[in-house]
């Protein structure tokens, strides 16, 4: 009986333990929504542009690329060149024709219009052609040379080796055409070419490895550079001439474009300018090569193309690459950037020294760098030098404390954080240490007696 008393206070302290319980806990929350996957919005084609924007052929091989861009809602730029909904028309096929990708050939003398049309816009261009039936003679200096030289057959590693390659030799990357034009006509008994049968030539036999080639396979049978050479071989192999152009400058269309990401396609067309005056495209006979192929790779480099039309560039990475573009000993760069996935960094906070600091934040911005970089700068530039004080890290306030212009440094913040071995001191120009700074001009050096050292002479 002593027992139900305390059963029955135990009951009761439960009960309230429980009712303020619910009294005090949190209610309950609503069951979080399901986050639907929005998936980006396609950006709209406000406008197309071609490039370039008037086509002048002149000649029966003449040929000329466009590029056709396509200008975004989002503010960038998209090659199109060879999206399956443009069309390509010419107004009168009895002036020019236009093969696939937008690339015109002659076909006969006159003036006509180009007519490009993507979407709901269209765009028309003029087309000059000259010279479309005129019997013309494969150059060897603008037309075969370039050609060995984009096959490789020039490289040092091959017959542009000092002693050649397989009793073959020829001058490095096409400097010497008279050179070559020799080896190839007179030497190994005059095999390499046959006139009365261009096909049996040993330098497309070679080349197609119809005969054992330690080079490999260069080009295929009938493609674009075995005709040449054969057309080139049936005209009589002309010989190179000291009135042969000589290309003073290459012109690379488009020279910077940013690419959106892995996978996208951008299309370069090349035009060589000789120092006659004269321009013509040289996209197909130019070598092209990528600085970081881990970016973004290039058609057209040196060796078998497999019939692949040469410049054009493919995003595979991301990042910053230049596309090196020669052609008979003139260069030329189109720059290609891949930004990252990163937001676009608020680049206003980046400090800043002088222009280059500028340009840096630029390119930074353009790359969609992340805004690390910056704060770790900006840590870099404010800490302090190892064993500097704060004293002499203060502002240098007076002209003898700052640098001098031909001197060195004497400002106490620069000398202080500077290493003792990097300091500049004064230094007594002798003989030996002319010559170990002017190697290539130790001839044009005279004696000081009095002094015992020596002066550059001055023309």
């Amino acid at each position: 009986m002593r027992q139900k008393p305390f059963l029955f206070v135990t009951v009761i302290f439960s009960c309230l333990a429980f009712l303020s319980g619910l009294a005090f806990a949190e209610p309950p929350k609503p069951a979080a929504k399901a986050k639907v996957a929005q998936t980006p919005a396609v950006p709209r084609v406000l406008g197309i542009s071609v490039e370039p924007k008037s086509l002048s052929l002149e000649g029966p091989r003449a040929q000329q690329p466009v590029i056709v861009t396509a200008a975004l809602s989002d503010t960038s730029l998209r090659d199109v060149t060879r999206d399956k909904n443009v069309t390509y028309l010419v107004a009168d096929p009895k002036i020019a024709a236009v093969r696939s990708h937008g690339v015109v050939t002659p076909v006969g003398d006159g003036t006509t219009m180009l007519i490009i049309k993507y979407q709901n816009f269209k765009s028309q261009i003029p087309v000059k052609v000259k010279g479309a039936k005129a019997n013309v003679p494969i150059n060897f200096t603008t037309e075969v040379e370039p050609l060995l030289s984009k096959a490789g057959c020039n490289m040092g590693a091959c017959h542009g080796a000092q002693y050649g390659k397989g009793g073959f030799k020829l001058s490095l990357l096409a400097y010497d055409t008279d050179l070559d034009y020799r080896a190839l006509i007179r030497q190994s008994e005059s095999r390499r070419v046959l006139r009365h049968d261009p096909a049996n030539s040993l330098l497309l036999k070679k080349a197609v490895m119809a005969v054992p080639h330690g080079g490999g396979l260069r080009f295929d049978v009938d493609s674009w550079e075995y005709n040449v050479i054969k057309q080139w071989i049936e005209q009589g192999v002309q010989p190179p001439t000291e009135f042969d152009p000589e290309a003073v400058r290459l012109e690379v269309i488009p020279n910077e474009r940013v690419l959106k990401g892995p996978g996208e396609e951008q299309q370069i067309i090349v035009r060589a300018i000789y120092n006659n005056g004269k321009s013509e495209d040289v996209t197909q006979k130019a070598r092209f090569n990528s600085s970081e192929e881990s970016v973004a790779t290039v058609t057209g480099g040196v060796g078998y193309s497999g019939g692949q039309r040469g410049g054009l560039v493919r995003a595979v990475g991301r990042g910053e690459t230049v596309i090196m573009v020669r052609y008979m000993g003139a260069v030329g760069v189109a720059r290609i950037y891949v930004p990252y996935e990163f937001p676009v960094p608020k680049m206003e906070k980046y400090p800043t020294v002088n222009f280059i600091d500028e340009l840096s934040a630029k390119k930074w911005a353009k790359l969609r760098a992340t805004s690390n970089m910056s704060r770790e700068r900006s840590k870099t530039m404010n800490a302090p030098a190892v064993g500097t004080s704060s004293k002499a890290m203060r502002r240098p306030n007076s002209n003898a404390d700052r640098h001098t212009p031909d001197g060195p440094p004497t400002c106490t913040a620069c000398v202080s954080r500077a290493p003792q071995s990097s300091r500049m001191r004064p230094m007594r120009v002798t003989r030996s240490s002319a010559l170990a700074a002017y190697p290539l001009r130790s001839h044009a050096m005279k004696p000081d007696v009095k002094s015992r050292s020596v002066s550059p002479m001055v023309k």
